[in-house]
């Protein structure tokens, strides 16, 4: 059995009063976060920065306090662990990358899951969600 893992985040702005999250359209045809494959040496919250850095131009900082693993086979005798984190835009230009990404796009909050390919993704998503909106109400005033 061959062993993968690969770290990414989920990427929230405020638009106004409205809460949004970058979805990346990969080139296989599913919608998405942004993520990749650990390399050598590499921590997660690294290959998750670069990997996003990669895909989408973006730079971020990572919100502290969500970490979650999907568990997965994409293939016979392939376990996958992907890593995912919560993260804000702190620079950078939205660019995809056109090897694996065809297209980046900001979704309402209430409208992602329905965007999303995949169930798994949908279930992380509101897990996600779930921190930020607790995060919020925890702001002062």
């Amino acid at each position: 059995m061959k062993f993968e893992k690969s770290c990414g985040a989920l990427i929230f702005r405020k638009n106004g009063d409205v809460t949004e999250v970058l979805l990346v359209h990969q080139t296989a045809g599913h919608w998405s976060f942004p993520k990749g494959h650990v390399e050598q040496g590499e921590s997660e919250y690294d290959t998750a920065k670069r990997e996003i850095s990669e895909e989408t131009g973006l730079e971020v900082e990572f919100i502290d306090g969500f970490r979650e693993v999907e568990t997965y086979s994409p293939a016979k005798n392939v376990m996958k662990d992907v890593v995912y984190f919560t993260a804000r835009p702190t620079g950078g230009r939205e660019k995809p990358q056109e090897s694996e990404i065809s297209e980046l796009c900001w979704v309402k909050a209430d409208d992602a899951a329905e965007v999303l390919t995949f169930e798994s993704d949908a279930e992380l998503f509101d897990k996600a969600l779930c921190f930020i909106n607790n995060l919020q109400e925890k702001k002062p005033s």
